[in-house]
């Protein structure tokens, strides 16, 4: 009877150490895999490249992307790209495993020929157009650990939908009333 009751106590003994020395093994397994990965320490930057059709600087429902446009990403106060991307099929583009760290960043739009930027800064954040309208230029942003910022958008018209800056009556009857002026001070 002691024997029976010893071998079982040995038993459980053997069981639970090899399940201890296991349990111990799986941590410093996933220790060492943390340790390994570190912080997260790059994020992504990028968006969408679209034709605005009716010029209004929103990305309105059915306005297609525009393909090809060379999009480049600067740090703030260099001239020097950090990495160049091309717009998809869709307009798409993505800068990955770029720095991150609350280093700031700005994006230059590349306007391809026959076209030029629409407004900027109309509406929310996530559907106006960030490229500076004359040099096609974004403002600096802070890009965090880990963080995906999708928010960084052109907005392109074609040069053939140009919507003039003067209703085409007005320079006309400008041009009337002011020579009207002009005659009938002359005739006082």
């Amino acid at each position: 009877m002691m024997k029976n009751s010893t071998n079982s106590v040995t038993y459980r003994l053997r069981s639970l150490g090899i399940a201890l020395i296991v349990i111990t093994l799986l941590i410093a397994s996933a220790s060492q895999a943390l340790a390994n990965s570190g912080p997260c320490e790059v994020g992504k930057i990028g968006d969408r490249v679209w034709e605005d059709i009716n010029f209004n600087g929103i990305q309105d429902e059915g306005e297609p992307g525009v393909e090809g446009v060379t999009v480049n990403l600067y740090k703030c106060c260099t001239m020097i790209p950090v990495a160049t991307a091309t717009t998809d099929e869709n307009g798409s583009y993505c800068f990955e495993d770029i720095p991150a760290n609350y280093q700031s960043y700005y994006i230059e739009f590349v306007l391809p020929a026959g076209w030029k930027f629409t407004l900027a800064d109309i509406g929310h954040y996530a559907t106006d157009s960030d490229a500076d309208p004359v040099t096609g230029l974004t403002e600096c942003t802070n890009l965090a650990n880990c963080e995906e910022d999708y928010t960084w958008d052109a907005g392109l018209v074609r040069m053939t939908n140009d919507i003039p800056e003067f209703p085409t009556i007005a320079l006309p009857m400008a041009a009337i009333i002011g020579l009207a002026f002009i005659f009938r001070r002359r005739n006082e």
